[in-house]
């Protein structure tokens, strides 16, 4: 049995077209994006499938490596019919509805595109799989204002380029872009430290206006105690004075009453200490105390390091193989 071959597709742009309906305007606009983005970022399976590969598995990897997917709908994209008359969009191994199947189920930016006349085909007139394509904006080409119109069509594309660019930027410490649920998380905690940080900056605001009334309470006090030291200060060198002349029982009686001075001082310098930093503390930390304070911020969710996802699946190191003979550079019995 012959090994599979794997692409070594990292194409960014994918082409979804059906043959029978749109093959010549699916080379033209191909043409048109390669010569803007370039060769590697533009997959059309008659160019990207190697012969011999799996075409199942490489359309699989394209799709899962993609940023954007244009969905080609011409004419006879929604009416085309097998030999028994069904309706091939109605088939779940159709190639057209597997790979616009698989883009929606992994959220990748699909953009309808209208050829010529086409229009919009209704939802209910689409398998349930992929009903969400009739509500999805779409853009037209058409044949007289070709230029124009894929000019505006490789724009919008750039733009999607553009933003995918900037979040593989941001990827996480595992090397995995985060998926819907891990955004969604991330821009919770996002808001959160927003509002955490809005929050302790009022907080410290509130206890810097708190620590200053405080202060000022303390100058005010302590201009008070300085008063009054200084009244016993002066006291005590009126007392000094007195015991150079006072008779031995009037010095004794000085002698007590400088000391007693001397220790209501240091009393009331240590009081008063004691009684600030009470007051200080139950300002900010007692029963009466600011219900304010810095919070922590919250932690990141991350991605497990030891679980990466989207892990690249390994290259081809087979040799190329030669193209295959005949007009068509892929036959196989499964028709787009």
């Amino acid at each position: 049995m012959a090994k599979s071959a794997r692409s070594r597709s990292n194409s960014r742009v994918f082409i979804s077209y059906r043959r029978a309906d749109s093959a010549g305007h699916a080379g033209r606009l191909r043409d048109s994006l390669v010569s803007r983005f370039g060769k590697d970022q533009v997959f059309m399976d008659v160019d990207s499938i190697r012969p011999g590969n799996n075409y199942l598995e490489t359309l699989d990897t394209a799709l899962g490596q993609c940023a954007v997917v244009l969905a080609l709908i011409g004419p006879h994209w929604l009416t085309a019919d097998e030999q028994h008359g069904r309706r091939r969009i109605d088939d779940p191994t159709d190639l057209v509805r597997r790979e616009l199947q698989t883009a929606l189920r992994a959220d990748v930016a699909t953009i309808p595109v209208l050829l010529g006349n086409a229009r919009m085909p209704k939802a209910s007139l689409l398998p349930r799989s992929l009903r969400a394509i009739a509500t999805l904006q779409a853009v037209q080409l058409r044949d007289e204002r070709w230029r124009s119109d894929v000019q505006a069509l490789i724009g919008e594309v750039g733009r999607i380029l553009g933003q995918e660019t900037n979040a593989q930027q941001r990827r996480t410490r595992s090397g995995t872009i985060p998926d819907r649920a891990e955004r969604q998380r991330l821009e919770l905690a996002g808001k959160q430290i927003d509002a955490q940080r809005e929050y302790n900056l009022a907080a410290l605001q509130t206890r810097g206006a708190t620590v200053q009334e405080v202060l000022g309470l303390t100058r005010r006090e302590l201009a008070s105690s300085d008063r009054r030291a200084t009244a016993r200060q002066r006291s005590m060198d009126d007392t000094r004075r007195k015991l150079t002349s006072a008779t031995p029982r009037a010095q004794e009686s000085l002698l007590r009453t400088y000391v007693c001075d001397d220790t209501a001082i240091a009393d009331q310098v240590t009081a008063n200490g004691d009684a600030i930093s009470r007051r200080v503390d139950d300002i900010l930390n007692g029963a009466g105390a600011l219900a304010i304070a810095p919070q922590p911020f919250p932690d990141l969710p991350h991605v497990d390091a030891r679980r990466p996802a989207n892990k690249p699946k390994p290259a081809d190191t087979g040799k190329p193989v030669g193209p295959p003979s005949g007009r068509n550079r892929r036959q196989r019995s499964t028709e787009r």
